[in-house]
């Protein structure tokens, strides 16, 4: 398992535990940093919210909770809105989950 992984202009140091976008830090919370080091990980892949519970929660989805939501919103505040000049990753795909990508979820 590589030290960093990278997409687009996020990268994570999985040694140190830390974030940078377009080269600057990004402070996130512990659970902030599992979400986006495995939505890193499966980059253009579709995650349902039972499959982020599962990983980055390590819970099962009992299909009423909105810590899911509640946590994309966070680091997309952290990652998308807080760097204007770059592209949007975080995306929603409707009925579906979320995925990270450059392209716009349809």
């Amino acid at each position: 398992m590589p030290d960093t992984i990278e997409y687009d202009s996020l990268q994570i140091d999985r040694l140190h535990k830390t974030i940078t976008r377009a080269g600057s830090p990004v402070k996130v919370s512990a659970t902030e940093y599992r979400l986006l080091e495995y939505l890193v990980t499966n980059s253009e892949v579709v995650l349902s919210e039972a499959d982020l519970l599962e990983h980055v929660w390590d819970q099962n989805y009992d299909g009423i909770s909105n810590l899911v939501s509640v946590y994309i919103r966070y680091v997309r505040n952290k990652v998308d809105k807080a760097f204007p000049g770059e592209s949007a990753l975080i995306q929603t795909v409707r009925g579906l989950g979320y995925k990270l990508s450059k392209e716009s979820a349809s």
